[in-house]
């Protein structure tokens, strides 16, 4: 009896042994095998079968997940491809829709002018202008000017120091209405860039609002090689058509006064340009397009036919509208010329020559309310106006005798 305790007792030892070396189910086994009077051999012959079945076990198991594994790795490589495709798709569709990428804007806008953006927003379209020039030169090699302290080369890598882009909120109501906009105007300035907040396009002239590179301060009047009014509006919120109207035209005129001012003088010796063809062949004069419901164009044309109809040469102020209703209502040529000035091109605004850019209204990136990409602004559908400070057409000759008798 004392025997049979005894022995049992030394399988109670192997019993601890086969729980460290396998645990759960496959212990009780071993252990049952041991305790029933097997012999140590014949439960340590047991515990290896056991360990090995185990092994496969979780052999197999690796192998499973890894298999779920590379079949979500391939379920997402098959998710992008099908977005890659689409989205060339989309754009091959977009270049036969939209036509090749139309550049003549883009063109105008070179390092080495002194050029001013109003109303900049998000300032994207500032940043565009800059990474397209980072990419094309390290450095700005400025050349002319007519200020003294002009400053003839750039450090490196400050391919925009004759951009000033403005805007008008404060710091934070910008931030508030554009989450970009705070990371935009960092690299602008890294760029070299000047950024200002709180500037009023209608008070340009004011020598507090703008100074233009080399310029000193309030050195801006007659500096500007372009004044850039992209996509105005007054964003008042008002809800009857033609008061809205009115409201906007009234910025745009104040604007125009202003702007005008700021202007470069043409180059010494340079001739005064005649009003240019728009190369934009649904244009006319400027003030709409050729389609049903442009109602106000003879109107227009019969109105402004005594104004200034030739550019002198010099600075050029663009302004960049959507095509339709309310926008061929503010009449854009009309006021300009009232101010003096010449429309001396018209071409299209196409965003795709600006990447990066990313239209907002004025009210921000409201969900519901305003588009995050740029379908509303795709070519075909905005329009940049071109003008520049009127010269008064000569005289004809019978004039000129009547005006000295």
């Amino acid at each position: 009896m004392g025997r049979h305790v005894k022995k049992r007792g030394g399988g109670g030892g192997l019993a601890a042994s086969l729980r460290a070396m396998l645990g759960g189910a496959a212990a009780k086994t071993a252990i049952a095998a041991a305790t029933k009077g097997g012999s140590p051999a014949a439960a340590k012959k047991l515990v290896k079968k056991t360990a090995a079945g185990l092994n496969m076990a979780t052999s197999i198991a690796a192998i499973q997940k890894q298999a779920r594994q590379l079949d979500q790795l391939r379920r997402r490589v098959e998710q992008e491809t099908a977005a890659r495709e689409a989205a060339e798709k989309e754009a091959k569709a977009a270049r036969a829709r939209d036509g090749p990428v139309v550049t003549a804007l883009r063109d105008r806008y070179r390092p080495e002018k002194r050029t001013l953006l109003v109303g900049e927003g998000n300032l994207s379209f500032a940043l565009a202008l800059a990474r397209t020039w980072a990419a094309a030169a390290p450095a700005v090699d400025a050349a002319g000017g007519e200020c003294e302290d002009y400053v003839e080369d750039g450090p490196d890598g400050a391919v925009a120091v004759n951009l000033v882009a403005t805007v008008y909120d404060r710091p934070e109501d910008l931030y508030a209405k554009y989450a970009e906009a705070a990371v935009n105007a960092a690299e602008l300035e890294a760029l070299g860039a000047t950024v200002r907040y709180g500037v009023d396009a209608t008070k340009l002239h004011t020598p507090t609002q703008i100074t233009l590179h080399g310029c000193g301060q309030g050195g801006a009047l007659g500096a500007a090689d372009i004044v850039a009014f992209h996509f105005p509006h007054a964003g008042l919120g008002i809800k009857d058509q033609d008061r809205n109207i009115r409201a906007n035209q009234q910025l745009l005129l104040d604007f125009f006064a202003s702007a005008k001012l700021l202007l470069a003088p043409p180059p010494k010796g340079g001739a005064a340009k005649r009003a240019a063809k728009t190369d934009d062949e649904d244009e006319d004069d400027g003030e709409g397009t050729k389609r049903p419901g442009a109602r106000k164009r003879a109107t227009n044309k019969k109105a402004t036919a005594s104004l200034p109809e030739v550019g002198d040469g010099g600075g050029e102020i663009h302004m960049t509208v959507r095509r339709g209703e309310p926008y061929d209502s503010w009449q854009i040529v009309k006021l300009a010329r009232s101010v003096g000035l010449a429309l001396v091109n018209a071409v299209r605004f196409d965003p795709r020559a600006f990447p990066g850019y990313e239209h907002r209204r004025t009210i921000g990136a409201v969900p519901g309310v305003s588009n995050l990409h740029n379908e509303e602004i795709m070519p075909k559908r905005c329009v940049t106006y071109i003008f520049q400070r009127g010269v008064p057409p000569p005289l004809p000759a019978n004039a000129k005798h009547a005006k000295s008798a």
